[in-house]
């Protein structure tokens, strides 16, 4: 909406002459707004347009919502946003917005990082209103908000070339976000360019969305790389109002579970449980682990151990938290998950982590028979020729499998859970590392026992990434196996650049977490 003039009138009162806008809003008309794929996301673009203006002058809006936007003539292609009066308003508190289409940093969440990228989050959930033809359940209660805004709502309503988009755009952190509106509408543009469609259509890759029980298997969202420490969950002061006792219930949980040391309680009732591992159950659990953001997760019903989540987390307290609130909303009675052999790694790999996942095969490519190996001091020889010195090392067995005749592959080791670097780039090259490690080439893959070092005891993280399909696999996005230090060029715009070759690509992925722990103490 146009500003036309600010002025006093002859008794000394400011006023301000504004636009006027003949037509309903966007709240209004929701349920009866038609629009072509490509109206959308004109829409969405002449939207994103409007608040980037915006955000230039140093205003957040704060209050987008479909109350917030009106339809000149009531045309969806002439849609105005108003209500910036709230941009200017001071938070009490911690919040100022509409409950219902607020992003998690309005609600306290993430240290309240408020800028551009909440007004994107709030843009997103009205446009998927509009999607949908209806508001997005997002929660009616201040704890039922907060843990809904976990990972993403359901994006089935928005067409399927734009979704990889909106996943960003809805990413629970505000660090993974585009941080700017030309970000998004750029990711918008790219897919309306060249007509492809994202690598969330319906496909062994769909993110999961926030339905009770989603098939499993699937992928998860995606994000850029961020530098920044992701901040942990927190309830904000206002929450407290009206809601002591559920807050005070999930802070009981939450000490229980971090003083048992790893394992999740889950007691409600006198139902049999997540140990009885139902298939609902199992199915709720796997889905819960593929939409944690910045991890890489896996349930497994029936272990030695009983049930437990496996993988690698950049935050294993928030993905603990976050699943086990989301089994405990869903009724999964008595029993215990493990998380033990969950491996951390550092949250600047959030944005690479979560590119993968994407992706993500639905068999294992990469698998080893423990995820715990003890390090011993030794020199670690390879050959009569080679060695790599003297320290605490061991072995892991690993078993890369699954790839079909036509596919080539490129394995990155996650080192300590902190760099990501190429160990080779083809199947020829990877032959020649099994050959120099004493390992085997068998019909779909090989076993080689890989090297691993520890590097600063007792305890570290390791990852093995398994990415199959048509090759070459870029330099200048897997960084060169043979320089003497490689790695893999991690940067913010890694994430998109990944997404696109690993549409044109055919690109599957999947990644094996193990420990290495310190053999010569206790």
């Amino acid at each position: 909406m146009a500003y036309r003039e600010a002025a006093f009138d002859p008794w000394g009162r400011p006023f301000v002459v504004m636009e006027f806008i003949d037509g309903p809003s966007v709240e209004e008309r929701l349920g009866n707004i038609w629009l072509s794929d490509e109206q959308f996301s004109a829409m969405a673009i002449h939207l994103a347009s409007g608040l980037g203006v915006a955000h230039r002058l140093g205003m957040v809006h704060r209050g987008i919502a479909p109350d917030s936007i009106l339809l000149a003539g009531g045309d969806p292609m002439r849609c105005k946003i108003i209500d910036f009066a709230i941009a200017a308003a001071e938070p009490e508190d911690g919040f100022v917005g509409k409950f219902k289409y607020v992003a998690p940093e309005q609600l306290g969440e993430y240290d309240g990082q408020i800028g551009p990228w909440t007004d994107l989050y709030s843009l997103a959930l009205t446009l998927l209103a509009i999607a949908s033809g209806r508001d997005v359940d997002m929660g009616d209660s201040i704890a039922e908000a907060v843990r809904k805004r976990l990972w993403l709502p359901d994006l089935a309503a928005i067409p399927s070339r734009y979704r990889l988009a909106f996943e960003r755009a809805l990413h629970p952190e505000p660090a993974m976000r585009p941080r700017s509106m030309d970000d998004f509408i750029n990711l918008l543009k790219e897919v309306r360019t060249r007509g492809g469609t994202s690598s969330a259509s319906t496909d062994a890759h769909e993110l999961p969305a926030q339905s009770p029980l989603p098939s499993a298997g699937t992928g998860a969202s995606s994000g850029a790389v961020s530098q920044a420490p992701l901040t942990g969950r927190r309830i904000p002061k206002w929450a407290l109002i009206g809601s002591a006792a559920a807050i005070f219930l999930v802070a009981t949980v939450l000490v229980v579970m971090l003083a048992t040391g790893g394992d999740v309680g889950l007691r409600k009732g006198d139902k049999s449980g997540i140990d009885s591992a139902t298939p609902e159950i199992a199915a709720l659990a796997t889905s819960l682990a593929n939409r944690q953001p910045c991890a890489w997760l896996t349930f497994e019903p029936a272990t030695g151990k009983g049930p437990q989540f496996v993988g690698g987390a950049g935050n294993r307290s928030d993905a603990q938290s976050a699943i086990m609130l989301g089994l405990a909303d869903a009724q999964a009675g008595g029993g215990s998950v493990g998380w033990d052999e969950v491996v951390s790694f550092d949250q600047s790999l959030c944005g690479a982590i979560d590119a993968l996942r994407q992706f993500r095969a639905n068999d294992d490519l990469v698998t080893s028979p423990k995820r715990t190996y003890v390090a011993a001091e030794k020199d670690m020889i390879l050959s009569d020729e080679y060695s790599l010195g003297q320290g605490m090392w061991t072995q892991p067995l690993l078993r890369v499998g699954g790839l079909q005749p036509d596919e080539d592959l490129i394995l990155l080791v996650i080192e300590a859970g902190s760099k990501m670097q190429p160990l080779f780039s083809g199947r020829e090259a990877g032959e020649g590392v099994v050959q120099l490690l004493s390992g085997t080439v068998t019909q779909d893959g090989f076993e080689v026992p890989y090297p691993a070092k520890l590097e600063q005891p007792p305890k570290e993280g390791y990852g093995i990434a398994v990415v199959a399909g048509k090759g070459p696999f870029p330099v200048d996005l897997f960084g060169d196996a043979n320089d003497s230090s490689p790695r893999v060029p991690l940067d913010a715009g890694w994430p998109d650049r990944f997404g696109r070759a690993a549409r044109a690509h055919g690109w599957r992925t999947d990644i094996f977490w193990f420990s290495v722990t310190d053999g010569s103490t206790g």
